[in-house]
C-alpha cells in the first residue's frame, strides 16, 4: 500500500523545539544499516547522485534500518549537506481493526517519492527568535524519519524550527508531499476487544460517582435525566477490578428497546441519597440521542450521576434499574 500526507498520519512524534542559531542543521549519528557497530561520524562525501531505488529494492535497502524512534541516542552531531538520501523510513502508530477488535498498530513505511524536497527543507536554517516575536500556544508536530542513502546508511535528522519553535512550514509541506509504501504492520496493543467494539463501548471508563464522592459533588433533586426521548438508550457496563476504584473495565454493552428505555429513564429520577453508601463494583453509562450521559451504580444506594439539566448526584429505583440493567 502507498499513501501520502505523511504529516497528518497518527503516531507522529514531537519535533525538536530548540536548535542553536548559527549551527548547521544537526542530525543523529550516521549509522550503517548492516550488522557492523554504529559509527559516530558523518558519512563520507558523495559525488553524483545514484538513482533512487524502487519497489522491492527500497524494501531490501532499508531492511536493517531501525525505526527512527529506536535508532539510539545521538552520538554527536553531523551535517547532512553531503548526505545523499534516496529514501526514508518511518514508523507510525495507528488504530486498525484486527478480527473485529481495535488495535494500535506500528506501521513501517518506506518513501517512494518526494525525499529530495524533504532533504532541501531539512537543510534550511532555523529561524532566530526576537523580542517582538508573537507566538501561538499550539503544539506543532513533525514526522520522525530516518533518511537512507544508496549504501543503506541512515541518519535521523532534526527538523528546523521557526521563531516560535514550530517546525518550518517548508519542512511540513515537504513531508506532506512524500509518498510512502507500507512495508509491515505490527500489532502493539489492543485498544478495544471485539465485544467492546461490537457494543460501541470503551474498554475503560472513569467511575465518576467515586470521583465526585471524593470532591463532594452537588446533590441533585428529582427530575428527568434527559431533555427528550427520540431514540433507544445505549448502555455500557463496567466493573472495578483493581485497587483504583475510580476506573472500571468493560463488561458488556447493549442497546435498549424503546419500552425499556422509557422504564429505565423514569427510574433514574430520584433525589440524592442520604447517609453513607457502600462500595459498588459495577456501574453503567447510559446515553440517549448522543446527548446527556447518565451513570448509575448497580447496587448499594443505586446512585445516579447526571449531566442534565446540570451536574449532580441522585438515585435510581433499585427494582426497575436492576430489572433493566442487571445487578452488579
Amino acid at each position: 500500500m502507498v499513501w501520502g500526507a505523511k504529516a497528518t498520519v497518527a503516531g507522529i512524534v514531537a519535533a525538536v523545539t530548540a536548535v542553536a542559531v548559527g549551527i548547521p542543521l544537526g542530525v543523529a549519528a550516521v549509522r550503517d544499516g548492516g550488522p557492523r557497530p554504529a559509527t559516530r561520524s558523518a558519512p563520507a562525501p558523495t559525488t553524483g547522485r545514484p538513482a533512487a531505488p524502487a519497489g522491492a529494492s527500497v524494501v531490501a535497502l532499508t531492511r536493517r534500518v531501525p525505526c527512527p524512534e529506536r535508532a539510539g541516542p545521538a552520538a554527536g552531531l553531523a551535517g547532512i549537506a553531503r548526505f545523499v538520501a534516496v529514501t526514508a523510513v518511518s514508523c507510525d502508530r495507528v488504530d486498525r481493526m484486527i478480527r473485529g477488535a481495535r488495535w494500535q498498530v506500528e506501521v513501517r513505511g518506506v518513501a517512494v517519492s518526494g525525499i529530495d524536497r524533504v532533504v532541501r527543507a531539512l537543510r534550511l536554517p532555523s529561524e532566530r527568535r526576537s523580542g517582538t516575536t508573537s507566538c501561538t500556544a499550539n503544539i506543532a508536530l513533525a514526522p520522525s524519519v530516518a533518511l537512507v542513502d544508496a549504501a543503506g546508511r541512515y541518519v535521523v535528522p532534526r527538523v528546523p524550527v521557526d521563531a516560535c519553535d514550530h517546525p518550518l512550514q517548508a519542512a511540513m509541506l515537504a513531508f506532506d508531499a512524500v509518498r510512502w509504501r507500507e512495508v509491515s504492520a505490527r500489532p502493539v496493543r489492543r485498544e478495544a476487544s471485539r465485544q467492546a467494539v461490537a457494543a460501541g463501548c470503551d474498554m475503560k471508563a472513569k467511575n465518576l460517582l467515586e470521583v465526585y464522592a471524593d470532591l463532594g459533588a452537588q446533590r441533585s433533586g428529582s427530575g428527568p435525566v434527559a431533555p427528550s426521548l427520540r431514540r433507544p438508550a445505549h448502555v455500557c457496563v463496567f466493573r472495578v477490578t483493581g485497587a483504583d476504584r475510580e476506573v472500571g473495565s468493560f463488561v458488556r454493552g447493549f442497546a435498549l428497546r424503546p419500552d425499556a428505555t422509557r422504564r429505565l429513564l423514569g427510574a433514574l429520577t430520584g433525589p440524592a441519597p442520604r447517609g453513607e453508601c457502600p462500595p459498588v463494583h459495577e456501574f453503567a453509562f447510559i446515553t440517549v440521542d448522543h446527548g446527556p450521559y447518565v451513570q448509575v451504580e448497580l447496587g448499594g444506594c443505586w446512585r445516579v450521576e447526571r449531566s442534565y439539566p446540570r451536574e449532580g448526584v441522585g438515585t435510581a429505583d433499585p427494582a426497575v434499574a436492576a430489572a433493566v440493567l442487571g445487578r452488579g
